[in-house]
């Protein structure tokens, strides 16, 4: 098990030559697929997180998780980080196949949980993809629900799609839900106050909402 430190060598936030050098000199050493695999993610998901991000460098890390290290049970989460950088490179058309390739791994390694189960279907609703929308509710999960962004999520989803279907009662009931998901202010959870929280709302998804209900 790798125990995270803030100076570790696959948490860099830059990538310069030398971050590089380094990375791969440390990444040499290191043993097994598994291993080799799961700092690659790290990696990726430190420069997909960068600021600026650094999607290009983070596809390229990935790309090699999935290709030189592959290791399955963790491809459903090297899938997912894959389409949210595309999403943001080269836009949703792109991401889609590999939001599904990570919902179809979570399905043969099931101790591997990702949130591919609410991101895919919420970009569905978000780029207005009325032809995927049967697609967006077969992947929701009431059982993945643990917290206010989950609820929040997948409400939305539920209340744009329902409306398309024509089915206003329904949709207005889980479009309430939603923003009343939105307003919780603590977790639950003593150390982690914040955590699973919405936070602000992003102004389509709030138009639609409040389009819903006023309907």
């Amino acid at each position: 098990m790798i125990t995270p430190m803030a100076n570790e060598w696959y948490r860099k936030t830059t990538w310069s030559d030398a971050d590089r050098d380094d990375f791969e000199a440390h990444l040499k050493r290191s043993r097994g697929a598994a291993n080799k695999s799961l700092y690659l993610l790290i990696q990726a998901e430190h420069l997909q997180d960068a600021s600026p991000p650094l999607y290009r460098e983070a596809l390229a890390l990935l790309e090699r998780a999935l290709t030189e290290w592959r290791y399955d049970s963790q491809r459903a989460v090297a899938f997912l980080r894959k389409a949210q950088c595309l999403l943001e490179t080269e836009g949703f058309d792109a991401a889609i196949p590999f939001y599904r390739q990570s919902l179809e791994f979570e399905k043969q390694y099931t101790t591997t949980r990702t949130i591919a189960w609410r991101e895919f279907p919420w970009q569905i609703v978000k780029h207005r993809r009325t032809d995927l929308y049967e697609e967006a509710l077969k992947w929701l999960d009431i059982e993945r629900v643990a917290y206010p962004i989950d609820r929040y999520c997948m409400s939305t989803v539920c209340a744009i799609v329902w409306m398309h279907q024509g089915d206003p009662v329904n949709a207005k009931a889980v479009a309430a839900t939603a923003l009343k998901a939105a307003e919780i202010a603590f977790s639950g959870l003593r150390y982690h106050p914040n955590h699973g929280l919405v936070g602000d709302i992003e102004p389509w998804a709030k138009a639609e909402l409040e389009r819903i209900l006023s309907a």
